[in-house]
């Protein structure tokens, strides 16, 4: 999923220079005339379908560089930002130190999730959230969708107690490990929604749950969080101030790996 960082083209033209001016000055400092461009500058062609629709590179020789409406009256002013780049940006945003401190695993939770029993569709009901922190994955040990013979204490609400089909002495149900995992191992989150049309019916009479026990692990290599960057434009003629803007930030959604979205 992506965090979304809106953009739109203010009328007056000095306010959004400032706006890009402070930008980018926050985001690369003073320009480094010393830094190696072969450590940002990609050399394979990663613009292909992925360019702003309308917009060409202004030097095909430079995949992730400049962009342009219209190459042949571009006036070769616009910035390269993976030239301007320092090495260093990546760790002001991603904090390798602490990544390196966390635990290769967290302690095994518990859940017990209450059968759902609607009337509408299953796809609409919420169910219910299993998590990791940041970081780290999610690792199935357990599952067991029905219920435990002499279970008195869950998913009891709105059922009599004394009823039969609370009261067994002999667990009743199955273990559904493998579509739970596929379902959330791996990911970072992921929603169940235990019913009789995602798990067998089992039991049909008694009240049942999704048992689960669940471990997070740490991933092997530090995440990063994925963002998209759209852009509002009422039209964008070569040249002007709102194509340097498109340029740069098309530029920096390519350097950190970002989503970038034009909208005229």
């Amino acid at each position: 999923m992506f965090k979304e960082i809106y953009f739109y083209r203010p009328k007056n033209k000095l306010y959004i220079l400032v706006i890009f001016s402070l930008l980018f000055h926050l985001i690369y400092g003073e320009k480094n005339t010393n830094t190696d461009c072969s450590k940002f500058c990609d050399t394979k062609d990663n613009t292909k379908n992925d360019l702003p629709n309308g917009f060409t590179l202004v030097d095909e020789k430079i995949p992730n560089g400049p962009i342009t409406v219209d190459r042949k009256k571009d006036d070769g002013t616009k910035r390269n930002i993976f030239k301007m780049a320092r090495h260093e940006d990546d760790n002001f945003y991603y904090n390798y130190e602490d990544f390196n401190k966390l635990n290769s695993t967290t302690p095994i939770k518990e859940e017990y999730f209450c059968e759902l029993k609607s009337k509408n569709r299953p796809e609409t009901l919420k169910g219910y959230d299993i998590s990791c922190p940041f970081q780290y994955t999610i690792k199935i040990d357990k599952s067991f969708f029905g219920r435990y013979g002499g279970d008195r204490n869950h998913c009891i609400e709105g059922n009599d107690f004394f009823n039969e089909t609370i009261n067994i002495e002999k667990s009743c149900g199955y273990d559904p490990i493998m579509y739970v995992q596929k379902l959330c191992e791996g990911r970072n989150y992921c929603n169940i929604v235990p019913t009789k049309h995602f798990f067998s019916n089992y039991c049909k009479e008694v009240p049942k749950y999704l048992n689960i026990k669940y471990h997070c692990v740490k991933n092997n290599e530090i995440k990063k969080e994925k963002f998209s960057i759209v852009a509002f434009y009422e039209g964008v003629n070569v040249n002007t101030l709102s194509e340097h803007s498109i340029s740069e930030f098309y530029q920096y959604a390519k350097l950190h790996n970002y989503e970038f979205q034009l909208l005229i």
